[in-house]
């Protein structure tokens, strides 16, 4: 198994990001520092994110009921296969509504 070694270790040496060891024995790999958390501005973040999902809630509820009124009309006037084509977009509106709805759900607990 090859040794796994940050970047900054490797620069004290004097060899660069970009540097592997091309030497039988030595298999050393250069592997970037996981990146440091955000510390300033985390819950703006997190409402920025919210925000995001509300707006796609919003939106597939939107074309949940268009879709939704669609299937009516097409099942009125015995379109079974347009009515089965709505019926689909509707599911899939109304999936992704739920997964905002549980998305948001931890920052209703706040």
């Amino acid at each position: 198994m090859p040794k796994i070694e940050t970047a900054p270790a490797a620069l004290e040496r004097g060899q660069g990001p970009d540097h592997r060891s091309s030497g039988e024995g030595n298999t050393t790999q250069i592997v970037a520092p996981a990146q440091a958390k955000n510390t300033h501005g985390g819950a703006r973040v997190d409402d920025a994110k919210s925000g995001l999902i509300r707006d796609l809630a919003f939106e597939s509820i939107g074309i949940a009921v268009h879709y939704g009124d669609v299937a009516r009309k097409l099942l009125e006037i015995n379109d079974d296969a347009g009515a089965l084509y709505a019926v689909g977009q509707l599911r899939l509106a109304v999936v992704t509504a739920c997964q905002c709805a549980r998305e948001l759900r931890p920052s209703v607990r706040r």
